[in-house]
This record gives C-alpha cells, sequence and structure tokens, in this order.
C-alpha cells in the first residue's frame, strides 16, 4: 500500500518549498506590541461638546482685505473650561492661529469672538479649521 502517489511524490518537494518559504515571511513581520494605560472603569459614550457651528470673519475696518479675527458660535451649549481653537491654512499649510478658553457657558447661538495676533490677508487663506477641546473632567 503506497501511501503517496506517483503525482503526490513529485508535488512533496515544492509542497516543502512553500511550507518554508511561508514560515520565513512569518517570521520576518515585525511583532506590534501595544501597551495601553487603564485610563478609568467602566465605559461611556464620549461626546463632542459642539456638533454643527458657524464661522463669521472679523475683517479690519482700515483695509477689508485683512482679518484680524472670526467669531464662532455653536449649535449646543459650550461648558466653560472648554478650548476653541481657529487655525488657518492655504493649502497644508498654516499660517496662523488662535485659541480662546471659556470662562464661561457659551449658550447655543452666541457668538464669540477669536482674534489673531496680526491681521492675515484673505488671499493667504484658503481654509478655516475650527476645533473645540472640552473642559478637563476631575473624577
Amino acid at each position: 500500500m503506497h501511501l503517496l502517489g506517483r503525482k503526490s511524490k513529485k508535488m512533496a518537494p515544492l509542497f516543502l518549498a512553500l511550507v518554508v518559504s511561508l514560515m520565513t515571511f512569518a517570521l520576518a513581520v515585525p511583532a506590534i506590541q501595544l501597551n495601553a494605560q487603564k485610563l478609568g472603569e467602566g465605559s461611556t459614550t464620549i461626546q463632542s461638546p459642539a456638533g454643527k457651528g458657524a464661522v463669521n470673519f472679523v475683517l479690519d475696518n482700515n483695509n477689508p482685505d485683512n482679518l484680524i479675527g472670526v467669531t464662532v458660535s455653536f449649535n449646543e451649549t459650550l461648558p466653560a473650561g472648554s478650548i476653541i481653537y481657529v487655525k488657518l491654512y492655504n493649502g497644508g499649510t498654516l499660517v496662523t492661529s488662535a485659541s480662546k478658553q471659556l470662562t464661561a457657558d457659551l449658550s447655543a447661538g452666541s457668538g464669540i469672538e477669536i482674534d489673531f495676533t496680526s491681521a492675515v490677508p484673505i488671499s493667504d487663506f484658503d481654509r478655516v479649521a475650527v476645533v473645540v477641546k472640552g473642559p478637563t473632567i476631575q473624577p
């Protein structure tokens, strides 16, 4: 009784080479180790403090070709301690940025002005990004 047929015997070296190749590739893959620090117990959904917002440009009264700040408002109330970041980009390059931390709640629909340190010509940027960081919550 033959366990391997004639065709199987011819395929054995090829199969062995395939197995050795796969083992070589498997051993060549770097291991990725992840160390996670436990931040708290349980789980909860983290909600953004703002869902939608509006940005209005504040132009220089002496030269309306220059932007001196923005007024931002949101559809939800932002809690005191939140920080609003505004960034102006030209393509992928950051032109300028400014931020403001709320000392009191900002009611939904209310605007808050965020001024830049220097005027920015409106031709120097093509994108505005607004980031809202919620307040730090103490346990």
